[in-house]
């Protein structure tokens, strides 16, 4: 994934029924970073205190699930990673982390970090030289940063990968797939396999119909289309699109099978071969088929048109979220607008939330010398914004 503890707008609304989060940080490694490169030195958002480096590792198959990509702490004694996220007042964070340790099980730990008082922290590993999950949980009450750390206080090297910060409380709502250096548990969907990739996850091609999808007739994600109205899709296409052809998003529940109850078109930029782009769709719009309504278990991705057999369409995430429509308050006039104006031509006032104003010779009025007319009286409090022109 890209960022330690990034945080990621999101969705709406809570329930117990259904699986609520709303995701702040993903972090897969991979990307842009090198072998061996320092994460506490460049501009990954990493900092790093005590003994040797926090660096970058490219090794086939080593990562967490299988995966290429892995951050490490790789010299003996204690030192600690970390990045802050900015934490606030009543929500519940969840920190979650895979971690491999060598002759340093006991000493490694997650911590969550406040002004220097661990105010959260995981279990140890069980074993050495395997990858296992650690979490903690914090609820703050009051709205402060918080340092999120990968600990070890002494012993040999130990590894992090698959880093998730998602707040478990928080009315609004996401749902986050990175494919940097990961599969995400999807599988193929038919004409094609996946494979991982440092930045995203590759769809080999064998047909021209290229379908992924976020798990078999079991794997229930437990949202519901309720709680999200737009969804983004990031991917780059580096074949001839042979014309303007879209990809698809699907949608699927438990009851309809590998049958999608709504689908949405993914248009791009099929002259773009090179670099990734970003596709947003309004889920309150019309689907090409189907209804957007109901549970969701499972999402697929289709490959924009124009692939073919040996071809590659790369997937680098897909997050669901809801968009808030902005909030119009009323115009309120408090205490009295009695007034006449005159002015020079084409001059215009803006009078802010409650702004008093005294002197409005600046705008060719009042006491000015330029020919302004009658002073404005008994004005006394305007909310929101109250443009007069050409006065």
């Amino acid at each position: 994934m890209k960022k330690i503890y990034t945080i990621l707008l999101a969705a709406l609304f809570s329930t117990s029924i259904f699986n609520a989060q709303n995701t702040i940080f993903t972090e897969n490694f991979g990307g842009n970073f090198a072998h061996n490169e320092s994460l506490s030195t460049n501009s990954s958002g990493y900092a790093h205190t005590g003994a040797g480096d926090f660096v970058h590792k490219i090794v086939n198959g080593n990562g967490a699930s299988g995966s290429k990509c892995f951050a490490q702490l790789g010299t003996s004694g204690a030192t600690t990673a970390s990045r802050d996220i900015q934490l606030y007042a009543g929500n519940t964070y969840e920190y979650k982390a895979f971690v491999k340790t060598v002759n340093s099980r006991i000493y490694v730990t997650l911590r969550i970090n406040v002004g220097g008082t661990d105010v959260a922290t995981s279990g140890n590993t069980s074993a050495n030289g395997a990858w296992e999950e650690l979490s903690c949980t914090y609820t703050p009450t009051a709205d402060e940063m918080a340092s999120f750390q990968f600990v070890k206080t002494q012993g040999q090297l130990a590894n992090i990968d698959k880093i998730k910060v998602t707040c478990t409380s928080c009315t609004d709502q996401n749902y986050v797939f990175d494919f940097n250096d990961s599969k995400e548990s999807w599988i193929s969907g038919g004409g094609g396999s996946l494979s991982i990739g440092n930045d995203a996850m590759n769809m080999n091609a064998t047909g021209s119909q290229v379908v992924a999808r976020s798990g078999n007739l079991t794997a229930n994600l437990n949202i519901d289309a309720s709680n999200y109205d737009r969804a983004r899709v990031t991917f780059r296409t580096p074949y001839a699109a042979g014309g303007a052809g879209s990809g698809k998003l699907y949608f699927y529940n438990l009851a309809a099978g590998n049958s999608q109850f709504a689908v949405f078109d993914l248009p791009r930029d099929f002259t773009n071969t090179t670099t990734f782009q970003t596709v947003e769709i309004d889920l309150t719009s019309t689907p090409v088929s189907g209804t957007y309504s109901g549970p969701i278990a499972r999402l697929g991705f289709r490959a924009p048109w124009g692939i073919a057999s040996g071809d590659v369409c790369h997937l680098q995430k897909i997050e669901l979220y809801n968009q808030p429509q902005p909030t119009v308050p009323a115009l309120t006039l408090t205490g009295i607008m009695d007034f006449s104006l005159s002015g020079s031509a084409g001059k215009a006032i803006m009078l802010t939330a409650n702004q008093s104003i005294s002197d409005i010779s600046v705008y060719g009025m009042g006491s000015a010398n330029n020919g302004g007319g009658t002073m404005v009286k008994n004005l006394r409090s305007l909310q929101l914004v109250y443009l007069l022109e050409n006065i």
